[in-house]
């Protein structure tokens, strides 16, 4: 076991616990969650938060459960991933417009794994050069 201390000259050394000089260098290395990912509802408690909340380009994966909302996706590409179609549910209670909408902003958007249902459109896209994954 190795530590980072400064030396007399102020110099970083690397040196083991008892006091002898360590036999490779020490790396110090940060370990962080990967960027890019927002969890409903252990980061933001809707899927409209979580979207509203998410960087271009990232994914915003639902846990189980029913969310009883209509999502949109405006102005920027996401991809909007459910653990499992058979236990995570979009479903706004309404049977008016649609349960999840992405405009002609949003393209290159996804939508993975999501059971919708309880809209007259379970999925509408709004534009007319709008790239999309539906799986």
């Amino acid at each position: 076991i190795v530590t980072n201390q400064a030396d007399d000259s102020g110099s970083r050394v690397a040196e083991s616990f008892d006091g002898r000089p360590a036999e490779a260098p020490l790396l110090l290395v940060e370990f962080t969650e990967p960027t890019g990912t927002v969890r409903v509802p252990e980061d933001e408690p809707t899927i409209q938060d979580g979207i509203d909340a998410a960087d271009d380009g990232a994914t915003v994966l639902i846990a189980a459960g029913t969310y009883e909302e209509r999502v949109t996706v405006d102005d920027k590409a996401v991809r909007i991933e459910c653990v499992s179609p058979d236990t995570t549910v979009i479903d706004p209670e309404s049977n008016s417009g649609e349960a999840v909408r992405f405009s002609s902003s949003a393209s290159g958007s996804a939508l993975i794994n999501c059971k919708v249902r309880g809209a007259s459109h379970s999925v509408r896209l709004y534009g007319d050069d709008i790239g999309f994954r539906l799986q």
